[in-house]
């Protein structure tokens, strides 16, 4: 597995994950600060997906305490970049 190491790639990687996660989930023209769970419609199982999918992925532990630092896909760019 290929881990997403750029701005642009984990961007990307993050995208992909929430199309596959949350049913309906348009991310495209997304705006980076918008609020994911109000902007997708996201309920807590699909922040659990989401939450999961990406630790699994992206090979970065994501504690239930920091699924708040995913909510926009700026600062879930950045928690990623992080790690």
């Amino acid at each position: 597995m290929t881990v997403a190491r750029t701005p642009d790639e984990v961007r990307a990687k993050i995208a992909d994950i929430l199309r596959r996660t949350v049913p309906g989930a348009q991310v495209e023209g997304l705006d980076p600060k918008a609020d994911l769970r109000d902007e997708l419609d996201m309920d807590s199982l699909d922040v659990l997906n989401f939450a999961t999918a990406l630790s699994h992925e992206l090979e970065v532990s994501v504690p239930e305490s920091d699924y708040s630092e995913l909510m926009t896909l700026e600062r879930c760019t950045a928690y990623v970049l992080s790690k």
